[in-house]
């Protein structure tokens, strides 16, 4: 399912959407749901004393405890996260239960009691704690100062209190230390709330400033994953803004620029969220003007880092296979679509090995194939079995953790990327469908061709 801030897409059936085993952790990517039988998770038994530490206990409880599922394999489940996250709020509450026990609180203690009731999802009885925070004499750490704006800010914007969250980002931006990051979520809670609010101005402001800060390449936000999820998101909703509000030329502009964007990031996911778009305002070729503009704009692609095992291919690098148009194709065997696109990339290789394309499946390790548990080992014979059964004469590259699907933006599989002789990315595509095969075919006779 394909997902921005303020819009949901249909589901797809022409590819498999990979999901993570906790968007809390930044697990790996991992395969569907499995029906798998929830574990018992306990709040520990053991209950810190002071604020700052009841605080760390319960913040801290989901991420362990995926943590560990993940060091012991328990596959993904939703039950079982659910589960998690319901026993974190819980551990929350018992110790803002705690805190409230000891009488009136002053100082930290009340910035640590309102967070605790946010964490519990007791986002109304939080909020005063928070405040009397911000209003009381103190030479606390100016970051909790700057946290508990951030906090009373994205909080009051989504319940609709705009006056008070407008005053929080101003406080916010007018103090220090401050985050481009934190900048963004304040003006994307505001642009989330008016819309709601059905405020299509102030939203499409907030909006347009939260996407600049983001797009921006000298701001700093640590991760270049998170960087594209941001643009993108960001960006598609500025563009309903602008088509909402009758500017359907600013809005093919932009749309224009996210195109450009997805490969110049890279980010699979952006590329194609602007595609559909595009296509679905009447810009049917909006895919083979941006591969045009890619020969003077490309940016070199990210080198395929970590493959632990290559089955019936040399280990290689990007760079040594510079001279050399190279298709790249994310996949898994529990994809459908993977599967139907699996032929087609066998024509290719088959008809254009002799001219210089090199074809690579890149798939990862998910320790499981039909919800029955694999060692590393069996799954790779599993993988060289698979191979050989769909008679693919192209090689394998085994992604022990999926850190290559995150360096080019790949949320949907099957996601074929193709890259020139240079080294440049110069195509994507997304999903198994006639019109993308057709595409992508005649995009690799034009990098052939190139010299």
């Amino acid at each position: 399912m394909k997902k921005s801030s303020l819009l949901i897409g249909a589901v797809s059936l022409s590819l498999c959407v990979v999901s993570p085993l906790s968007a809390q952790t930044g697990a790996q990517k991992d395969a569907p749901t499995t029906n798998a039988p929830a574990a018992t998770v306990q709040p520990p038994a053991t209950v810190p004393k002071d604020a700052a530490t009841l605080y760390a206990d319960a913040a801290g409880y989901a991420e362990q405890k995926f943590a560990e599922f993940k060091r012991n394999k328990v596959p993904y489940n939703a039950l079982l996260e659910a589960q998690v996250n319901e026993q974190q709020r819980a551990l929350a509450m018992q110790h803002a239960a705690q805190l409230v026990a000891r009488g009136p609180l002053q100082g930290t203690d009340n910035y640590y009691l309102g967070l605790l009731y946010i964490l519990a999802g007791q986002s109304e009885t939080g909020m005063p704690s928070l405040r009397r925070f911000l209003t009381e004499p103190s030479d606390t750490n100016k970051e909790f100062l700057q946290h508990a704006r951030l906090v009373i800010g994205t909080q009051a914007a989504s319940v609709r209190r705009f006056a008070e969250a407008e005053a929080m980002l101003v406080a916010y931006a007018q103090a220090q230390p401050q985050t481009p990051l934190e900048l963004f979520r304040l003006h994307n809670a505001l642009s989330n709330g008016y819309y709601q609010d059905k405020q299509l101005e102030p939203a499409a402001a907030h909006a347009a400033t939260a996407y600049a800060l983001v797009k921006d390449p000298q701001v700093k936000l640590g991760d270049a994953a998170l960087r594209a999820k941001l643009i993108g998101n960001t960006g598609i909703a500025l563009v309903q803004f602008k088509l909402k509000q009758k500017h359907e030329a600013e809005a093919t502009a932009l749309l224009a620029e996210l195109l450009q964007l997805g490969l110049t990031l890279p980010s699979a996911h952006v590329y194609d969220d602007a595609l559909d778009l595009l296509v679905a305002q009447g810009h049917a070729d909006a895919a083979g003007q941006a591969f045009a503009a890619s020969a003077t704009s490309a940016t070199y692609a990210p080198e395929i880092d970590g493959i632990t095992d290559w089955i019936d291919h040399e280990p290689t690098t990007l760079a040594a296979l510079r001279g050399q148009v190279v298709l790249l194709d994310f996949w898994a065997t529990w994809c459908g679509p993977c599967r139907l696109t699996m032929p087609k990339l066998k024509t290719l290789h088959e008809r254009f090995k002799d001219k210089g394309l090199v074809v690579i499946g890149i798939t990862q390790l998910y320790g499981r194939v039909r919800n029955a548990p694999l060692t590393p080992g069996e799954e790779l014979g599993y993988l060289r079995q698979f191979k050989q059964e769909m008679r693919l004469p192209y090689g394998f590259a085994v992604d022990p953790d999926g850190a290559n699907e995150l360096r080019y933006g790949v949320r949907s599989i099957p996601t074929a990327v193709l890259i020139d002789r240079k080294g440049h990315l110069r195509f994507i595509t997304v999903g198994a469908s006639e019109i993308s095969d057709d595409a992508l075919s005649k995009a690799i006779k034009q990098l052939l061709a190139e010299q």
